[in-house]
């Protein structure tokens, strides 16, 4: 009888190092994870990078008097790189004094900033 309690013992030590073992594979769903974000951010950076450019360009065909991008455009880009058109709103000085589309603009900002924090939310498992 000592000798079967001591095997059972050592069948419970087993299970609960195969728990540990389990556990492990925790780490491989947070990389995972991580390299979602990664993507995710790396997108968010080339959407703003471009962003910027649409409105650098469009403050260069207004100089030289060329055909215009809509306001449309502008801020469909607004919303998807934020952070592209704070910069070529007060760094290019793109459409700074224009009232009525600064009103629009931060309307736009302000849904992008929801939704991109929505975003994240979801990415870090929120949802």
């Amino acid at each position: 009888m000592g000798q079967e309690a001591g095997r059972h013992e050592e069948g419970e030590e087993e299970a609960s190092q195969e728990e540990i073992g389990c556990a492990s594979h925790q780490p491989h769903t947070t990389q995972t994870g991580n390299t979602v974000t990664r993507i995710a951010v790396a997108i968010l950076a080339v959407l703003n990078l471009l962003c910027l450019g649409i409105y650098w360009v469009d403050k260069l065909k207004a100089k030289w008097g060329k055909a215009r991008i809509p306001e449309s455009k502008l801020l469909l880009f607004t919303f998807l790189g934020p952070l592209g058109s704070v910069a070529g709103v007060w760094w290019v000085r793109h459409k700074n004094r224009k009232v009525a589309y600064l009103v629009k603009y931060f309307l736009v900002l302000l849904l992008s900033i929801a939704g991109h924090i929505g975003l994240a939310w979801l990415l870090h498992g929120g949802g």
